[in-house]
């Protein structure tokens, strides 16, 4: 996300900065360091992305139209995806382009609700959330959760295990409280039995109670 692709070794200062990349299979950490990744080295990696995103702003929206569109075509990137989070620079705001066999970029048509398929992923559909583009799942029509949705969900589902757990621990206080009292009232019957067998022993052998 937002790391520097080198595209030839003998040359650093060649390269290319997206806002987002995917490249599928290929794991966090640098391959020849073991760290995670500050950089995307072709030659390194065996492999360009399959996915490049680039937010519209208008410092850079010639550029990802004109400049790096041809440059990520060249070197074979499958799909490419422009998004206008305010609109008034991208026209639809949310552009998805799918390289054809000339190593040219062609346009997804949007379906008719607008949201555009996704190359890199097919079950899945890009679709405007504001001011952010969303991947939908077309299965289920769910949406991919972002990281905060995805801290929110955890934080109720914490919530909710520690509520859960307080629930059962008062429920085995009670039951403990129940079975301890059971005890108790077995023993005061018990206690009671003895004295009553005492007692009759008593009677039967001529003796007045004590």
């Amino acid at each position: 996300m937002g790391k520097r692709h080198h595209l030839d070794e003998h040359n650093l200062r060649r390269h290319l900065t997206p806002d987002v990349f995917v490249a599928r299979g290929v794991g966090e950490l640098d391959p020849v360091y073991g760290i995670l990744r500050r950089q995307y080295r072709l030659w390194d990696e065996g492999k360009v992305p399959d996915l490049v995103y680039e937010g519209a702003s208008p410092s850079t929206i010639y550029r990802d139209s004109a400049g790096k569109k041809p440059d990520y075509a060249a070197m074979g990137v499958r799909e490419y995806v422009q998004f206008d989070p305010m609109g008034g620079m991208l026209s639809p705001r949310l552009q998805v382009f799918r390289l054809n066999e000339y190593v040219i970029y062609e346009q997804v048509v949007p379906e008719a609700d607008g949201s555009v398929r996704c190359v890199t992923i097919p079950d899945y559909d890009w679709v405007i959330g504001g001011y952010l583009p969303r991947l939908r799942e077309r299965a289920t029509g769910q949406l991919v959760p972002t990281p905060q949705e995805k801290a929110r969900a955890a934080k109720v589902e914490a919530q909710a295990a520690t509520a859960h757990a307080q629930a059962a621990e008062a429920h085995a206080q009670v039951e403990t409280a129940r079975v301890h009292a059971e005890a108790a009232r077995a023993n005061a019957a018990e206690a009671e039995k003895a004295r009553l067998r005492e007692l009759l022993s008593r009677l039967q052998e001529g003796h007045p109670p004590a």
